[in-house]
């Protein structure tokens, strides 16, 4: 099972059972969505690690337990207000594990400061995962052709899907054909593609930026989609982020955007110019030139 979401460092507790000498800490990280997911951290005198999940889907809660002597670390890498991204990773083999990142709202990313404040506890339990650094397995780094598609792993893991579809500006610019899809302008040089763009229907706008990045909103529970942009002859190319990725030996860890966290191996050939993934026995064979 996999938990993936948003959420909000909201408040601090201590908790004293009766006959216990010292007191528990907990910090309550609230969802930030309707079907996500809410997180316990408790802190208590035990220092006995556990990785449990509590409830069932769609409305599942995670209890992490840490030492007390992590609270203070803790508490300033997540400090109340803070909003947090939390990816649950339960492989194939091995123990579960939790990550928490810090998530920086100004630019709706999950900030690169932070990419190393993965959640464990140096002396827990053997149920527990111990926090590790992400690594990535350089000979990802290519464009790569599928089933007629372009897929592109950057440098620090990150998986885009590219597309390139033709456009047209009408009405003097008030107007943006994009493919099969189509947009009016809220704002922006109408002699240019950069501006903000609502869809017809209404059900989703896209803010094109001049420096070629853009923000997608779809009104419904998916997080905005993010990526780039540029003009090729008659025809809009761009790139989406839909992964920030890491392996590990031969396996590879999808933290996806939409679908939550999942686990495949993977095997490179021909020169390294076939990479294969395999997902609970689905296969996905890659290839570039």
């Amino acid at each position: 099972m996999f938990i993936h979401g948003l959420h909000v460092v909201s408040e601090v507790r201590d908790r004293v059972k009766t006959g216990d000498a010292e007191a528990t800490t907990e910090i309550y990280l609230s969802r930030e969505s309707e079907n996500g997911s809410s997180i316990l951290v408790a802190f208590s005198a035990a220092s006995a690690a556990s990785l449990t999940l509590l409830g069932t889907r769609p409305y599942p809660s995670i209890q992490y337990s840490l030492p007390p002597g992590e609270l203070d670390l803790f508490l300033k890498k997540f400090p109340l207000g803070a909003m947090v991204s939390s990816t649950m990773t339960v492989p194939k083999m091995g123990s579960p594990s939790l990550t928490l990142r810090r998530f920086d709202e100004a630019h709706a990313t999950v900030a690169d400061a932070d990419l190393s404040d993965l959640l464990g506890a140096a002396n827990a339990h053997s149920m527990a995962a111990v926090a590790g650094a992400l690594s990535f397995d350089s000979r990802f780094v290519h464009v790569w052709t599928t089933n007629g598609r372009q897929y592109e792993f950057k440098p620090d893991g990150s998986y885009f899907v590219h597309e390139n579809l033709p456009f047209a500006l009408k009405n003097s610019g008030a107007r943006l054909e994009w493919g099969p899809m189509m947009f009016d302008r809220l704002s922006g040089d109408p002699t240019g593609i950069a501006g903000h763009w609502m869809s017809t229907a209404g059900d989703e706008d896209v803010l094109l930026r001049s420096d070629g990045t853009y923000v997608w909103h779809s009104v419904g529970e998916f997080p905005d989609a993010l990526g780039t942009w540029s003009v090729a002859d008659t025809n809009i190319a761009s790139a989406e982020l839909r992964a920030n990725c890491s392996t590990n030996s031969n396996e590879i860890t999808y933290d996806a955007v939409y679908s939550g966290s999942y686990v495949g191996d993977f095997v490179f050939s021909n020169g390294d110019k076939t990479l294969t993934i395999i997902f609970d026995g689905a296969q996905v064979v890659f290839t570039r030139p």
